[in-house]
């Protein structure tokens, strides 16, 4: 995730309700959101991994279906991607390398 716009950005990544035994990439506290303040500038990257491999759609699929929304703020707006699907299309537009090995969301003005 960079930031390539003049002010701040916030990304929140939304888990889908769970049961005790639910295991997801995203799942790195107790908290269903997981949000990312991001300043401006290169140095600021934000980078997760879900491992080695690349995105071929139903990796990304397998993902995206734990996710109820995605939401990007920023001083041109907000983005609010409010289901699996939407948040698959939106990735997979995304998907950078040869073999598209990783997903890079950028913002600018």
């Amino acid at each position: 995730m960079k930031n390539r716009s003049g002010g701040e950005v916030e990304i929140t990544w939304k888990l889908q309700d769970r049961d005790s035994i639910y295991k997801s990439d995203f799942f790195i506290s107790n908290s269903d959101e997981v949000s990312f303040e991001i300043d401006p500038g290169e140095d600021n990257d934000v980078k997760m991994t879900f491992g080695t491999g690349n995105w071929k759609p139903a990796a990304l699929y397998a993902v995206t279906e734990k996710l109820e929304s995605l939401e990007i703020k920023s001083s041109s707006g907000t983005i609010v991607l409010k289901s699996p699907d939407e948040i698959y299309k939106f990735l997979m537009n995304r998907r950078k390398g040869l073999t598209n090995r990783r997903i890079v969301i950028e913002i600018r003005d």
